[in-house]
């Protein structure tokens, strides 16, 4: 029989937010991403039906992308919730580029909140735990998930005679066998879209599952396209995603331009030399990466460039880069190929500088002016006057989130915003209830690139406590101290007692089996009968008298192989080595105290301001086309489908073209919570080969994935057993050659040309080959017809044909 497969979106079905599903193949419950949204809202329906209906029940957690809408919930569900610690002690599989950029987005994300509200929900230390529980795999890596499913290989043994004896066991000692085909196989491949991205493969005996979201074709400047038309086979089914079958068309504002490319760098250019800045509001370690190869790339070529300040504005823009410079590996053929020759790595950045907060940036940017103007004072001669009213320096920020409702971007924006020189820049859609995707919907609404409308905003911003509040605040921690210290010496109270009551319930179980002893006895039980009952052999009784050599055993001052060894040496290290852990654990309560946050509470501000700056939407999102979707779709030919991830209407234009095109036999749109059966209607039998019949089997190539052999034999189902066996046919009836492979007329066309034969394709898709042999493909039997004459060409071109196919 197939596998029972059920699928169950539980976030993200009909929307572009955050994706989380179950997967569940016959007793495996697979949980595939892990996302959430910046708000990171406990009663999220998502993350309560984790809680309370599968926290116990999964296996594994595949993770596909770094971002938050993919693993944005891993350090609640982990830190909290205890997910590892479940019944079947699950697992978190990602690839290394995940696990560290996934780090970076939920360090940055946590850091920003904390910024807008009192956040407890999880904290950094439950960020490291999950990233540092997660089982890293490469691509192509295959990895058994088991579930102690077993089964005894026997073979059969016979005698003399050529009578079948009893079954055995191999291995020594009836060992026991683990079956391959009862464990479900997880396979990671590159995906695209980011840095680590994910295609996830799935294999249970001859059902294959591919979970393939968020991918993109196209080779990038950092990272390769994906391998999702390369994988091979037929899938049994396809979990995929419609985000971008329907995407924002890109805003006019660069030109007419189709690359984004050419247009993210002309709209900037023309900003910065009209005097303005330019905000890009970014992922934290996404997309960031191709737009900051982009803009060196146009500095290093273009010298008038470095006038113009790049930076990189987030809480982890450091670690960031140094952690993308580490996984170059990990990136295009490009990239590792210049590293190989040249040594070159292209994020050791020449233009961008790192800021980590605003007031950072700020000072950052006025003591490089202050240089620039004392450089145009020394070389201008300029008075005091005239060089304190220089111009500032137009820059590119790039700065987190990409929402705008947390981060640093967000106080730039209601910096600059109302600078008509200025410009903000989306390369991303971001969330649909966003402050990003409402000023595009506004852009596209208005068909302008400028909105000049009023608009309210509350900043929020943590200040330490002073005077009172920092008074009261340390009152309210000193009365907690002294309450938990009377705790815990309460719990130290109650401890002694009960070991006190456990002491004397002891002297009571003594004195009571010595009352016991002696009612049996019928006397005191003393030391005197108890010497009395004690018997010694009559030659062992009087054998301390006699006199005795003394034997004392001298310890080797030498090891086996003849060195000399002194314990002195030993004491020596081990004393350093607690010297060194003292060390380190000082360094330790030192770093504690240098991250020590002071008192601190979150102050609000309403304010109003003027959207006078220029807005761009120019799609850098580094997705599939909508026609690169559809036609890798055509080309993967899935058994089932199931699309999720998207808007409702793109998940509806692409299940009707899927539908037109009869790309699979049952495509599913599933809602959230939604428990979708998938089982495949195959029928497998599961039977033995005795192992004489195995010893007659020829294998053949078929493809690259699968040997093929035909076997003759007869059927039986023996007692005490519910796998039939396969006996050998004493007498086989042999078969006529069968032909196995599937042949498309156009790689046989090519084939024919560098053969050097004259092909051509004629009405209809017939293939005629130097006007002597004709090849037709039946479309219902998918058998190749050849018509010609019985001359050479015909049977070179038989020849020629029998290659793509194996023999059988």
């Amino acid at each position: 029989m197939s596998s029972s497969i059920q699928f169950v979106p539980l976030v993200g079905s009909q929307n572009e937010g955050p994706v989380c599903s179950i997967l569940i193949v016959d007793d495996y419950y697979i949980l595939l991403d892990c996302g959430w949204d910046e708000n990171f809202n406990t009663k999220d329906s998502h993350i309560q039906e984790i809680i309370n209906n599968y926290r116990d029940k999964i296996d594994a957690i595949l993770i596909s992308q770094s971002d938050i809408y993919h693993c944005g919930a891993l350090p609640y569900l982990v830190g909290k919730c205890g997910i590892l610690e479940n019944k079947k002690k699950a697992k978190i599989f990602a690839t290394l580029p995940i696990v560290k950029m996934g780090q970076m987005h939920l360090y940055d994300a946590y850091q920003n909140i904390r910024q807008h509200q009192d956040f407890e929900t999880f904290d950094l230390d439950d960020v490291d735990l999950c990233f540092d529980s997660i089982h890293q795999l490469k691509y192509s890596q295959r990895y058994p998930l088991s579930q102690q499913t077993t089964i005894i290989t026997q073979i059969e043994e016979t005698d003399e005679n050529g009578e079948e004896g009893e079954g055995g066991v191999v291995g020594s000692s009836g060992s026991v066998a683990e079956m391959e085909g009862e464990k479900l196989v997880i396979c990671p491949f590159l995906a695209g879209h980011t840095l680590g991205g994910t295609i996830w493969k799935l294999t249970k005996e001859t059902d294959e599952i591919v979970y393939a979201i968020d991918f993109n074709i196209k080779t990038e400047r950092h990272l390769n396209g994906s391998v999702l038309g390369e994988l091979g086979g037929k899938p049994a089914l396809l979990i995929t995603d419609a985000y971008n079958v329907k995407p924002i068309p890109s805003s006019d504002l660069g030109g007419v331009d189709k690359a984004p490319a050419i247009k993210i760098m002309k709209s900037i250019t023309d900003t910065l030399t009209g005097g303005g800045n330019v905000l890009v509001p970014i992922e934290t370690a996404g997309r960031v990466f191709e737009l900051m190869l982009l803009l060196e790339e146009r500095w290093k070529r273009d010298p008038q460039m470095a006038n113009f300040e790049l930076i990189l504005l987030t809480n982890v823009a450091y670690r960031t880069i140094e952690f993308a410079s580490h996984q170059l590996e990990w990136m295009s053929d490009k990239i590792m190929k210049g590293f190989d020759e040249k040594r070159e790595n292209p994020f050791k950045f020449q233009y961008f500088s790192v800021c980590h907060n605003v007031e950072e940036l700020m000072d950052k940017l006025q003591k490089k002016e202050q240089m620039r103007m004392m450089m145009e004072n020394q070389m201008n001669d300029e008075d005091e006057e005239t060089a304190t009213t220089g111009k500032h320096t137009p820059m590119v920020v790039l700065a987190s989130s990409n929402t705008l409702d947390y981060g640093y971007a967000r106080e730039l924006f209601v910096k600059w915003c109302e600078d008509q020189r200025n410009l903000v820049m989306f390369i991303e859609r971001s969330a649909p209830n966003s402050l990003s995707r409402k000023l595009i919907n506004k852009l596209r609404a208005k068909k302008s690139e400028r909105l000049d409308e009023n608009m309210s905003l509350t900043l929020y911003r943590r200040v330490a406590l002073k005077g009172e509040e920092l008074e009261k605040y340390e009152k309210e921690q000193q009365l907690k101290q002294e309450a938990e210290k009377k705790r815990r010496e309460e719990e130290e109270r109650n401890k002694r007692v009960i070991h006190v009551r456990d002491e004397d319930d002891e002297d009571l179980d003594l004195k009571k089996s010595k009352q016991f002893r002696e009612e049996l006895t019928g006397g005191a039980d003393d030391d005197s009968q108890t010497h009395a009952r004690l018997y010694l052999p009559e030659n062992m009784r009087y054998h301390s008298q006699y006199l005795m050599f003394p034997c004392i055993e001298r310890g080797i001052s030498k090891d086996e192989y003849g060195e000399s060894v002194d314990p002195e040496d030993f004491k020596l290290r081990l004393l350093q080595a607690d010297q060194s852990e003292q060390i380190m654990a000082d360094n330790t309560i030192h770093e504690e105290e240098d991250y020590y946050e002071p008192p601190s509470k979150i102050e609000s501000e309403n304010v109003s301001v003027r959207i006078l700056c220029k807005l761009a939407y120019l799609d850098f999102e580094g997705r599939s086309s909508p026609v690169d979707i559809k036609n890798i779709l055509q080309k993967i030919n899935p058994r089932k489908l199931i699309l999720i991830h998207g808007s409702q209407e793109s998940i509806i234009e692409l299940s009707d073209y899927c539908e037109t095109k009869k790309i699979s036999e049952q495509i599913k749109t599933p809602m959230d919570l939604e428990v979708m059966d998938m089982t495949m209607d195959t029928n497998m039998f599961k039977v033995k080969l005795k192992q004489d019949l195995l010893s007659q089997i020829h294998y053949i190539k078929s493809g690259t994935n699968y040997d093929m052999a035909y076997i003759e034999g007869i059927y039986r189902v023996e007692e005490g057993s519910d796998i039939p066996c396969i006996h050998p046919n004493p007498k086989p009836k042999g078969h006529p050659t069968m032909l196995i492979g599937d042949l498309k007329l156009n790689q046989f066309f090519k084939l024919l040309k560098e053969s050097g034969l004259s092909a051509e394709f004629q009405q209809g898709g017939v293939l005629v080959c130097n006007d002597e042999v004709m090849l037709q493909k039946d479309k219902k039997s998918g058998e190749i017809q050849v018509f010609g004459s019985l001359s050479p060409t015909y049977f070179q071109v038989r020849e020629l044909l029998y290659k793509f196919y194996s023999e059988l």
